[in-house]
């Protein structure tokens, strides 16, 4: 099996390349095709664009969603059940997801497999532990464990740390992450210095 990636065109590209796109791929007979869409943010793309080049591959598309809202308009769920009908298998990334597609979207569980963020699988260790390495030892922490996509967002929780702190004098806000990987190629690592 070969295995190859390339992009689909941007959003400002006409629905008419995405038909040439899907044409490509079968003309090339691929086995597969995987395909990664972040539905959360759908808003912003054309979805219909998605929808045209997947209806026309004649070959199973396994569809792996970044986002599954647990509360989509009526819009949103309509996409969801298009791609749902057009692929072959949905991936997502946790069980939440799982969960989701399951309860809001009615997918068969033999349609979803879950695999889970690249991170590593370290052994349980007690909080106390790395509290203690870190000198939180005693501290209520805030954590924000995810890959770090906006500054506001970390500012908007560090601005409300004082009135946290007037209810609870030994919170701590820790971020911990990594810059997602789209803003590095972008911006470099322009968020993780802020």
């Amino acid at each position: 099996m070969t295995i190859r990636r390339c992009a689909l065109p941007d959003s400002r590209r006409k629905i008419g390349d995405y038909a040439k796109a899907a044409e490509f791929l079968n003309s090339a007979e691929f086995d597969v095709v995987s395909l990664q869409h972040d539905t959360g943010s759908s808003a912003a793309r054309p979805v219909g664009n998605i929808i045209e080049l997947l209806s026309r591959l004649e070959m199973p598309v396994c569809h792996q969603l970044h986002t599954v809202l647990a509360k989509p308009t009526a819009i949103q769920h309509d996409v969801m059940r298009r791609i749902i009908d057009i692929s072959a298998k949905i991936v997502v990334m946790s069980e939440k997801g799982h969960e989701f597609l399951r309860s809001v979207h009615d997918v068969p569980n033999r349609k979803i497999e879950v695999i889970p963020h690249g991170i590593p699988d370290f052994p349980f260790l007690e909080t106390h532990h790395a509290k203690a390495k870190f000198n939180f030892a005693g501290k209520d922490d805030h954590s924000d464990l995810r890959s770090l996509v906006t500054k506001q967002r970390h500012r908007d929780h560090a601005d409300a740390m004082p009135e946290i702190i007037k209810s609870c004098p030994n919170a701590v806000y820790v971020i911990l992450g990594a810059t997602h990987p789209k803003l590095v190629r972008e911006q470099g690592e322009a968020i993780a210095r802020a």
